[in-house]
């Protein structure tokens, strides 16, 4: 078995975001640290990620050392993640968390996001981030707004009121807030999940700048994948995601909030998709429209499985918890 390095994260790379609906190039890291420490949502298995113990501090600042080295030129968003959360000082203590913060290229990075659980959102720690970095913005996984859900279908292990009061510190610290969507959790139908992520969307009115929608996908060695695997769940369509994304955009409610989503796993039996034929050109429609908020993006793209789409969403409520194709 190949050891996994204690002093390199566990990813680094480049693509494209968006500040002020202007696109701009973006690093996304994710840092292995001791893992999550909840490690219950029925999805994830980020967990397997984490790094053999003992890991030091001096592996950390390693392993931010090894991301900035892979930075390209220009301005840019940077996006750090762990496989839990970075303000858990289990994972990385607070003074460690400021020294990364403060090896990043300030004169370069137009915002910083880093993803954390609720919990974690406080005065302290987000008054240090905001004190470095003018444009900082906390990320979120509140995948949905609806507290049964989110307990029952994903056991995230918070509720919609601890997110809000993470918002309220956020702000007061001067910081923004971009809130992670997941779509189609376990136990939902495809309407359903459609219905949870535009109602959830209405509710984020209030509190968010952004809103990245993430569309399930089954891991190994998760619940979800047990269930995946007797049959019981098919990950969401990809016109889904299309049609969530389109209703929000055309909404003048959310005229000042992008809404974003990287569809991995696309077209992969395990991840969205529809028919093989669409897959890519769906995918790619809605990276674009990510970019570009333009929701011509979209709208312009047709396949005839649109139409098997459709009839999903009528007649899942009558196969009793057994997906259609």
């Amino acid at each position: 078995m190949k050891a996994i390095p204690r002093d390199k994260p566990v990813y680094v790379g480049t693509g494209t975001d968006i500040i002020d609906f202007e696109p701009i190039k973006a690093v996304t890291i994710i840092l292995r640290t001791t893992g999550c420490h909840w490690r219950r949502c029925k999805m994830c298995n980020y967990y397997l990620e984490q790094a053999p113990p003992p890991l030091s501090e001096e592996d950390l600042i390693s392993q931010i050392d090894h991301a900035i080295s892979k930075f390209p030129e220009g301005d840019l968003i940077v996006k750090i993640f762990t496989s839990g959360s970075f303000f858990d000082e289990r994972e990385i203590p607070r003074g460690v968390q400021e020294s990364i913060l403060r090896r990043l290229p300030r004169d370069q990075i137009r915002k910083l996001i880093i993803e954390t659980r609720p919990e974690f959102v406080t005065r302290s720690a987000i008054s240090t981030a905001v004190e470095i970095f003018d444009s900082f913005e906390v990320a979120i996984g509140l995948e949905t707004t609806n507290d049964e859900i989110r307990s029952r279908c994903i056991e995230k292990g918070f509720s919609f009121e601890d997110f809000k009061r993470a918002v309220e510190v956020a702000r007061a610290c001067g910081a923004g807030v971009r809130t992670y969507l997941l779509l189609k959790p376990p136990y939902l139908t495809e309407r359903e999940a459609i219905d949870d992520m535009l109602r959830s969307a209405r509710d984020l009115i209030p509190y968010t700048r952004t809103i990245s929608l993430n569309l399930t996908t089954v891991r190994k060695n998760t619940p979800l994948h047990s269930l995946w695997k007797e049959g019981y769940y098919r990950p969401p369509w990809l016109w889904s995601a299309v049609e969530v994304m389109r209703r929000i955009r055309e909404d003048p409610r959310f005229d000042d909030i992008a809404i974003i989503s990287d569809p991995i796993g696309a077209g992969k039996p395990w991840g969205p998709h529809n028919c093989k034929r669409c897959d890519n050109r769906v995918k790619d429609a809605i990276r674009r429209f990510s970019i570009t908020q333009d929701v011509r993006d979209l709208t312009a793209i047709e396949c005839r499985c649109k139409k098997l789409w459709e009839v999903v969403l009528q007649l899942e409520r009558f196969t009793f918890g057994v997906p259609l194709p």
